[in-house]
């Protein structure tokens, strides 16, 4: 059974921050999507998905975020993944989304790391 997602959206500044928790899969992704879709189509593509507290993303989920990451860079602009878990970097990593990943050190209270991906140019 799929876990509801949990989905917040903060403004700072000019900077839309997006907060994923839960798992994206077929039947939860549809609100990440429209999230994701109202930010870009109202021209505030500044863009970054704080996923530290998304357990699980499949093949859906993966293809949500390469869309976004496309549309952004019809306005050069990068789609910011940030506070990535370990499993979430190696997804990103083995499914070519994102070359090798730059990781940031983690934070001391936490094993999450920092990354930006972008979709195929």
């Amino acid at each position: 059974m799929t876990s509801p997602v949990r989905v917040t959206v903060t403004a700072h500044g000019p900077v839309s921050v997006v907060s994923v928790g839960g798992e994206i899969d077929l039947a939860t992704a549809p609100l990440l999507q429209r999230h994701l879709t109202a930010i870009i189509d109202a021209g505030e593509v500044r863009l970054v998905v704080d996923l530290s507290e998304m357990t699980f993303c499949d093949s859906v989920g993966l293809g949500l975020f390469v869309g976004a990451a496309r549309r952004l860079a019809d306005h050069d602009q990068l789609l910011h993944l940030t506070r990535l878990r370990p499993a979430t970097v190696l997804l990103l990593s083995v499914t070519g989304v994102a070359g090798p990943a730059p990781l940031a050190k983690p934070r001391p209270s936490s094993s999450l790391t920092s990354h930006s991906a972008v979709g195929r140019q």
